[in-house]
């Protein structure tokens, strides 16, 4: 649930200090308003939440669980994602581009990995029909990774439980 919502934001363009998909979002602007949806509240900056939730290996990562990288745009830990499975992640990568999705293993994420953690989302009301999908839905990266597609943002906030409309 998290992953979709988060995939709801796609092309949403990156604004520093952004926290929402009409003016643009930061990383962790971008995680807090998804985890918000839900009524996760976390810290506003990716450091603080990094302390939130449970580590996990990235071999056992789960999509919703946060994703976390170091050195990015300064010392120390600096950017957050929303891991969506299939090795990807959603993130407000920077100025001048948009929420996207990028692969984990590729070099420069494999580089600055920090760590990942896994929030308890026990606590959350049921969504009528969804079950945990085996797999996300990306658009254009079937190519390279074998999943079908989402819709990128309409440009209106989804609601909690609702599916993007293509």
């Amino acid at each position: 649930m998290l992953a979709r919502t988060a995939l709801s934001y796609r092309g949403v363009p990156y604004r520093w200090g952004g926290r929402s998909a009409r003016t643009g979002f930061d990383c962790s602007g971008l995680v807090q308003a998804v985890c918000a949806k839900w009524g996760i509240y976390l810290p506003r900056v990716a450091r603080a939440q990094y302390k939130v939730g449970a580590p996990v290996k990235p071999e056992n990562l789960q999509p919703g669980d946060l994703v976390f990288f170091k050195n990015t745009y300064r010392r120390g830990l600096s950017h957050v994602g929303i891991y969506i499975g299939q090795g990807c992640f959603i993130h407000a990568p920077g100025r001048g581009k948009a929420v996207m999705v990028s692969r984990l293993d590729e070099s420069y994420y494999k580089h600055h990995w920090f760590g990942a953690r896994h929030l308890n989302l026990s606590k959350l009301p049921p969504v009528p029909g969804e079950q945990a999908p085996e797999k996300v839905i990306l658009d254009d990266t079937v190519a390279q990774t074998g999943v079908e597609a989402i819709p990128a943002h309409t440009g209106a906030d989804p609601q909690p439980g609702a599916t993007p409309k293509p």
